[in-house]
């Protein structure tokens, strides 16, 4: 393993990184330590250039345009100035018909995080660096979008009450929030989606994309130095985006049986499946599990 370790040292330590020598050695898999494998993830991911003198500056823009977007989007979004626009209102132009909407999103993203990984203690546990000028901003806003999926009835007495709607999932099974001035790592998930879904609002969010950002933010901050770690979120986010922009067309209904679609793409991995491996295939269809 250590000689391992020394060929990423030595690829790493050129002023402009062979990506033909990197893709390969990477593929054989990335040692742990020394955060090597967050640093080739960065790369892989094309957040990195290959050339080291542009890291520094990419990394600063990137991360200072991370901070604008928590500040513009979470801590102090833009409300209209407009007196006739009000939370009644049925203008289809209602920035407060925009904003309920997006907390129907936001919403499913609080319910799919608080699930992330579950086998992994790592997403309940608090953060060494919470953002804490932003957290309490999002946690109101959650409490917020959770109210308002909860209906109205009639009691026996006449009088109104609320009822929480019923859930596919028990909330045992849940992370909790944790005190004032600590946040816990699916917190910081689900941040970084709702940044996503507010600045790609023809995709938004689909369930299954936590799932995709988990690995990702758990590498950037177990496998990095504490001055990296302070900046996971940022570039979580920004290799999250553009590993999106490569396999978005998954997670567009639309499009699932179009040939860029991931029924189009399941039933030619099952042809494959089927070539190269035919007792799996057996087994598979046997079982009727089917690519789905």
């Amino acid at each position: 393993m250590s000689n391992r370790k020394e060929v990423f040292l030595q690829i790493l330590s050129q002023e402009k990184i062979d990506r033909v020598e990197f893709d390969k050695a990477c593929f054989q898999g990335i040692p742990d330590g020394s955060g090597l494998r967050s640093t080739c993830w960065k790369i892989l991911l094309n957040y990195l250039p290959p050339c080291r003198s542009d890291w520094d500056a990419v990394l600063t823009k990137q991360r200072n345009a991370y901070n604008q977007f928590i500040r513009t989007m979470i801590v102090d979004p833009n409300q209209s100035q407009d007196t006739s626009d009000h939370p009644l209102s049925s203008s289809p132009n209602s920035t407060w018909s925009e904003y309920f909407k997006e907390n129907e999103v936001l919403s499913q993203i609080d319910k799919d995080v608080r699930r992330l990984c579950p086998d992994l203690s790592f997403f309940q546990q608090p953060t060494k660096f919470p953002a804490s000028f932003c957290s309490q901003s999002l946690r109101t806003r959650v409490e917020q979008a959770n109210l308002q999926a909860m209906q109205v009835t009639q009691s026996k007495a006449g009088g109104s009450q609320l009822i929480k709607p019923k859930k596919k999932y028990n909330d045992d099974d849940c992370y909790q929030i944790l005190p004032h001035g600590q946040e816990a790592h699916w917190e910081v998930c689900e941040r970084i989606l709702h940044i996503f879904a507010l600045l790609n609002p023809g995709i938004a969010y689909v369930q299954g994309m936590n799932e995709i950002l988990g690995p990702i933010y758990y590498t950037f901050v177990t496998d990095s130095e504490d001055s990296e770690v302070q900046f996971a979120e940022a570039d979580a986010f920004f290799c999250f985006t553009g590993l999106m922009s490569e396999i978005k067309d998954n997670f567009i209904k639309i499009l699932d049986n179009s040939q860029c679609g991931i029924t189009h793409n399941m039933n030619s991995l099952m042809t494959m499946l089927q070539d190269n491996d035919p007792q799996l295939y057996t087994a598979l269809t046997e079982r009727s599990i089917k690519p789905q």
